[in-house]
């Protein structure tokens, strides 16, 4: 999750999924965001088939929008119209909760599932946050996206008060850092300052800016395949 757009959501969302793969785990990754960056990303727009808006409407199981693209590695597809929830829903919270149940079904049958989510704190958000155990909350190391913090704490709060309670922030994840900036270093330390008053971690791994990530999106495959030893 992350209230700012641009900060590298769906591609940590890929890579965390590709890194856990290569571990031997099995893996759900869900794309949230009607943008449909990931779905396109890892090849699995197919119009002929549901997607996570039809299950948000129980209209179809997990089971029936699965997408397999290698062993052990699923994706279920978003689709544009996944936007008219902020408006569908926005007199039936009671559907807020579809998303979980449709998963609860399907959870023993993996290691991680992996929800991909809009940058602002729509409905999409809202179902995935109620529907998860974790929360990483993705941010670059700008004024910008640490005022959002507080803002995306208050909506998990609001979640974990209404919906579920047990709800939790694992981690902030810093992306494209430059280690030798002095102000980026400050801003680190303000970052630690604001998850302890989070009750949460910076993580010890700060993604730094890196060709690799992009040349690996053109090709469509993950950097640990294409340049695995990449920083």
């Amino acid at each position: 999750c992350a209230k700012k757009g641009g900060t590298g959501k769906t591609t940590t969302a890929i890579q965390l999924a590709s890194g856990l793969l290569a571990l031997g785990k099995r893996i759900l990754l869900i794309d949230m965001d009607s943008q449909c960056n990931l779905t396109s990303a890892v090849r699995a727009y197919n119009s002929d088939l549901v997607s996570v808006y039809d299950i948000l409407w129980q209209k179809c199981t997990v089971a029936e929008a699965v997408q397999s693209i290698v062993p052990n590695f699923d994706v279920i597809q978003s689709e544009l119209k996944l936007d008219d929830i902020n408006f569908e829903f926005a007199t039936k919270p009671e559907l807020l909760t579809n998303l979980k149940s449709a998963l609860d079904s399907v959870k023993s049958s993996y290691d991680f599932i992996i929800i991909d989510t809009p940058p602002a704190i729509s409905i999409a958000n809202q179902a995935a946050m109620i529907a998860s155990d974790e929360i990483i909350i993705v941010v670059q190391p700008d004024q910008f996206n640490l005022d959002g913090l507080y803002q995306m704490h208050s909506a998990i709060k609001n979640i974990q008060t209404k919906y579920n309670p047990n709800l939790s922030i694992a981690g902030i994840l810093v992306n494209r850092y430059a280690e030798r900036t002095t102000l980026r270093k400050e801003m680190r330390k303000e970052l630690e300052r604001v998850a302890t008053n989070l009750g949460t971690k910076v993580y010890q791994s700060f993604i730094r800016d890196n060709v690799a990530i992009p040349e690996s999106q053109v090709l469509k495959m993950s950097v640990f395949k294409y340049k695995k030893k990449s920083n």
